[in-house]
């Protein structure tokens, strides 16, 4: 797992890896959806340093989807991805007067929006709980594009996302 998404590399070369569930094993944890069959990868690149539990995709919107943890607090992790390039696209930004941004307020409550890359697009989300140590633990989800119209009409009605 890297700036780029799930990479599956084989001998005849490097392909984009998309989860998908088993339909015999998936079970309902905590009000979300888990299979059974999850898988834990490293991060490299970018994301070296992380580690990724992934067991969904998104109902099939996005390319892989979990938690990820890295062994530092919050504050630290949010550096350290601005530092290694994550952006925050306009919606991701906080709006000063309310303290948190658009994406926060509809999609990932209570956490900071990091993305890389143009598509497909990892997409993590961490805490702002102030209390958090160490490891920082937050969901992430693997976009197959980054934002712009076409991934605002996949999110929020369900169109386009293939």
């Amino acid at each position: 797992m890297n700036e780029n998404g799930v990479l599956i590399k084989t001998a005849q070369g490097a392909f984009q890896g998309e989860y998908f569930q088993n339909p015999e094993s998936v079970a309902v944890f905590s009000g979300h959806i888990e299979d059974h069959n999850p898988i834990d990868l490293s991060g490299s690149g970018k994301l070296q340093g992380f580690q990724f539990h992934i067991y969904d995709n998104c109902g099939g919107t996005c390319l892989a989807s979990g938690k990820f943890k890295v062994n530092a607090t919050p504050d630290w992790t949010r550096d350290l991805l601005d530092q290694r390039g994550a952006f925050r696209s306009i919606v991701d930004r906080t709006i000063p007067l309310l303290g948190q941004s658009a994406d926060e307020m509809i999609f990932h409550p209570e956490t900071t929006q990091h993305r890389f890359g143009a598509g497909p697009s990892p997409h993590l989300s961490v805490p702002r709980d102030p209390k958090a140590t160490v490891p920082t633990v937050g969901p992430f989800h693997v976009d197959r594009d980054a934002p712009g119209l076409r991934h605002a009409a996949c999110a929020l009605l369900g169109i386009g996302c293939n």
